[in-house]
């Protein structure tokens, strides 16, 4: 399992950050043909080297794939990170055949002025060592508590540590409209149960404001 970067403490005032959405569409980009279409279909007719998009195409490939959201807090991210791609695949073709969607960011948080206080790696979940549900339990809880223990006194609200699979399963649901069951069984020979792709991803989804 890939090691998602750290995400730093949100305060209830804050809008939903930026990250959470970019990790949501290279999600979107792994389990789904969506930027593959955007690819194909939607870059040809723009020429991001002069500032130039199909908003009309653009629109309509959210549309299609159930990324126009009604909330704005994630659909302008969700627009503007679409364009940002756009410009990126014009200016690195080697991402635009790897359909990289990043747009550099994840580079940029290699960086060691971008690491902060409490940025630990957190150990994968080996299916064949134990289920979703106890690696949860072994690690995202013990892991949430000492943040939110450490942040008590800053009256900030932790995130909670999200492993790659729940974008995962929050994509596979909002673009290809699958019920947790058929979810659940593409993670064989994985064990996880339907309820817990169930609230794995509608946790994830209130993160982000996408509404059921």
């Amino acid at each position: 399992m890939s090691e998602l970067p750290y995400i730093p403490p949100r305060s209830p005032e804050d809008h939903i950050p930026e990250e959470l959405a970019v990790l949501f569409l290279e999600a979107v980009a792994r389990v789904t043909p969506a930027f593959r279409e955007l690819r194909e279909q939607v870059f040809p007719k723009c020429a991001p080297d002069k500032n130039h998009f199909s908003l009309d195409a653009i629109e309509a490939w959210l549309h299609d794939w159930h990324l126009d959201f009604d909330d704005g807090e994630i659909a302008h991210p969700v627009h503007d990170w679409t364009i940002e791609v756009l410009r990126f695949w014009a200016a690195h073709s080697d991402a635009r055949e790897q359909l990289a969607v990043d747009c550099g960011w994840r580079e940029y948080l290699k960086s060691p002025k971008r690491r902060m206080a409490g940025d630990t790696a957190l150990p994968g979940w080996n299916p064949c060592r134990e289920t979703y549900d106890a690696w949860q339990v072994r690690v995202l809880e013990p892991h949430r508590k000492r943040r939110e223990a450490e942040l008590e006194n800053y009256g900030a609200t932790s995130y909670e540590p999200e492993s790659t699979l729940a974008f995962e399963w929050l994509a596979f649901s909002v673009c290809l409209r699958l019920p947790d069951g058929e979810i659940a069984k593409r993670c064989l020979p994985r064990k996880v149960k339907p309820d817990t792709v169930k609230k794995a991803r509608t946790r994830l989804a209130k993160r982000l404001h996408i509404l059921p």
